[in-house]
């Protein structure tokens, strides 16, 4: 039995032995393993902070643009609106300027229309003071006339001798 026994304890020690070394290496590999986790997560946090970077970078460019393009958007419509202002301002001062154009013709009109009245007001005067003066030269031609007739007729008559 204690060569049984030794028989054991050397098989023991052998197991202990390959436990041992097996433990060893599991923990060499777990160490070499957790080496390896290490810098794998050393790399994907490298990896994450600059996608972040590039994320934030990226973020603020759209930002950036976001911005340039409200602005842009803002200014064209400011114009936009001062455009349309211009032209509706344009459009009531062409409106105005217009009627101020038919205004103007037809005051031009009516004072060439009075202007003619007035013409045509003195023409009749004057043909009414001509036809005036014609009466009264006739009633004069007449009046001479007359007078000579009776002249005439006071005279006595002429022989022929």
């Amino acid at each position: 039995m204690a060569n049984q026994d030794r028989y054991i304890d050397a098989r023991l020690d052998g197991i202990e032995t390959k436990l041992d070394s097996n433990l060893g290496r599991m923990r060499e590999r777990q160490d070499a393993d957790a080496a390896w986790t290490k810098d794998v997560i050393e790399r994907i946090e490298k990896q994450s902070e600059k996608a972040e970077d590039r994320f934030e970078k990226a973020s603020q460019g759209l930002s950036q643009q976001y911005h340039d393009l409200r602005s842009t958007i803002d200014t064209r419509f400011e114009e936009s609106r001062r455009h349309s202002t211009v032209v509706a301002l344009s459009t009531v001062g062409g409106v105005f300027a217009g009627f101020a154009i038919v205004i103007a013709i037809a005051v031009g009109w009516i004072s060439e229309q009075g202007s003619y009245a007035k013409s045509y007001g003195e023409t009749q005067v004057e043909i009414q003071q001509a036809a005036d003066e014609r009466a009264e030269f006739r009633e004069a031609v007449q009046s001479i006339q007359a007078t000579q007739q009776s002249i005439l007729e006071r005279l006595p008559e002429r022989t022929a001798e």
